[in-house]
Order: C-alpha cells, then sequence, then structure tokens
C-alpha cells in the first residue's frame, strides 16, 4: 500500500497538477531532489528539482562566499524579504520551479548553471529524467 500524499490545491488553471506536486514533495526536506527536463518558451532545460528552500539556501551561499561588502548587503536585503514573504501552509502552490546543477539548451548550445529558477506556468512540458545531450 502507498502512503497517501497531501495535494496542494490548484487555483490556476493553467498550473500542471503533477508537476506542481512533485515540486510540493521536493520541497518538504532540502535533501529531496529528482532529476527533470523541462521545456520552457521552447528552450529545453534539464536539472536536479529541489524546493524553494535548498534554493535560496544555495543562493545566499553563493553570494555569501563571493565576499565583500556588497555581497554582505545583498544577504542583507534578502533577510529582509525573507521576514517580509509570510509562510502559508494553506496555499503551498509554489509559482517558481528551482533547478540545480542546471543545463539550458539555446539553439543547440550548451549552458551549465549552478541553480535556476523560472515561473511554473512558463513550464510547457516536463520528464523527470535527465537529458543525454549528444553534439
Amino acid at each position: 500500500m502507498t502512503e497517501a500524499v497531501d495535494v496542494p490545491p490548484t487555483k490556476d488553471p493553467v498550473r500542471d497538477l503533477y508537476l506542481t506536486t512533485l515540486m510540493h514533495i521536493m520541497s518538504l526536506s532540502e535533501q529531496n531532489e529528482v532529476s527533470i527536463t523541462l521545456m520552457v518558451g521552447g528552450t529545453t532545460v534539464t536539472g536536479s528539482l529541489i524546493g524553494h528552500d535548498a534554493w535560496l539556501k544555495a543562493w545566499k551561499e553563493g553570494i555569501a562566499s563571493s565576499g565583500g561588502e556588497d555581497a554582505q548587503k545583498v544577504l542583507g536585503v534578502l533577510g529582509a524579504l525573507d521576514e517580509e514573504v509570510p509562510d502559508d501552509p494553506d496555499v503551498p502552490q509554489p509559482n517558481f520551479i528551482h533547478l540545480r546543477d542546471a543545463r539550458v539548451f539555446p539553439g543547440g548550445t550548451e549552458i551549465r548553471l549552478n541553480l535556476w529558477r523560472a515561473r511554473v506556468t512558463d513550464v510547457q512540458g516536463w520528464s523527470t529524467t535527465t537529458l543525454v545531450h549528444s553534439a
């Protein structure tokens, strides 16, 4: 018997319920991730789907590792933003999808990114596999 998973309510009919449910499951732990390939705006993007908290933590760590006064200013602003965004457990509907170790393939070229983020409503298609690119 499989364990029941709370499915986040959908408010926007354009959102893919299966994708947003998978995103919700990834957001339950910073250790959760799954390989995924997306079609976004006609461009293929592949990487590890992670939750918002894991993405935010990695993003802040990247900024902090650059060092300097400017990095501290940016982190201060991000900290203030964190305080302004309320956690609402009744509305777990994610607005953005987050990938770690992303690879973007615009026009047949490959761009590697540590972190990648896009509006979930911009995703046109997806698969839980990693793209193998052969040039």
